[in-house]
């Protein structure tokens, strides 16, 4: 499967295109107002799961980071009964911790967002999805109105070097919805507590709340590398992962010699696509492009 990028003409894209490079940016930076809104949920338990919890988990404490961690919680809140609570109400307080802290680290990541060329592999063969590259919208939103270029990625040798490079990436498909993702502390129990916990699914579960967005947004069919290493925003990808440039037709014929070359400096055998206006309709056509 293809993953794409749309993007205008401008020093960092060229810049990025000629170094084989991706930009990682910080949730808070991206367009959508709604970014890594989520629900959250403490108030789920009642009085036989607080029972089945004091019955089967004596509360036993923590020491060193976890410890400082509720210690330092407990004073932030002005709370100064803890050591009275039940065992239940102090796991739930603990589990509930453990997930914010979670949520935090998640939401403080990096991420590249680009777009799937098929939601559903079957219908997409079969001819009932049609190919992301001919979606107006994102061609007029990220791409200048067709002034701009599309990149166009082999998904599994993008990742792959995205990962090879040195760089801990996790890839989310992005779930779109009419509410926000509901996060809750009784199945952070569930997944935590249970007798062989997978880390990747705890994670998982929290990833879900940046990786949902608002049904309006389903035409970018998104796909979204997240990174949790913040200590630089540029990330490497191998030349050869990079296997179309779709230029679009309305990019003055200079820009599109500067950004063809630089393609092609890249990445040698890279396909040069040209996006249009296809006669008598409101479509776009993808042609082979003429150097």
């Amino acid at each position: 499967m293809k993953v794409y990028k749309f993007r205008t003409v401008d020093a960092y894209s060229l810049t990025g295109l000629a170094n084989s490079e991706i930009w990682f940016s910080g949730l808070q930076d991206f367009n959508d107002p709604f970014e890594g809104s989520y629900q959250f949920d403490n108030d789920e338990y009642d009085a036989n799961d607080k029972e089945i919890i004091n019955k089967n988990y004596p509360w036993h404490g923590f020491d060193g980071v976890a410890g400082d961690n509720i210690k330092a919680s407990l004073a932030e809140k002005n709370i100064h009964d803890f050591e009275t609570w039940s065992s239940a109400d102090k796991w739930i307080f603990t589990l509930k911790l453990d997930l914010e802290s979670i949520i935090k680290t998640v939401h403080n990541s990096k991420a590249v967002c680009l777009s799937r060329q098929f939601i559903n592999e079957k219908g997409f063969n079969e001819g009932k999805e049609k190919d992301t590259i001919y979606e107006n919208l994102l061609w007029s939103h990220y791409s200048s109105g067709l002034r701009g270029f599309c990149l166009a990625f082999d998904s599994v040798p993008f990742y792959d070097s995205l990962v090879e490079f040195g760089d801990v990436v996790v890839v989310t498909p992005i779930i779109y919805k009419n509410t926000p993702e509901l996060l809750e502390v009784k199945k952070w129990q569930e997944l935590v507590w249970r007798e062989n916990p997978n880390e990747l699914d705890d994670v998982n579960y929290v990833y879900k709340s940046i990786a949902t967005k608002s049904k309006h947004w389903e035409y970018e069919k998104e796909m979204r590398f997240v990174s949790t290493d913040r200590s630089d925003s540029k990330r490497r990808y191998s030349p050869t992962s990079l296997i179309e440039i779709i230029i679009g037709d309305k990019m003055p014929l200079d820009q599109q010699k500067l950004v063809i070359n630089t393609a092609i400096s890249a990445n040698p055998n890279i396909k040069i696509k040209l996006a249009r206006l296809k006669p008598n309709s409101y479509e776009l056509e993808i042609v082979d492009y003429n150097i």
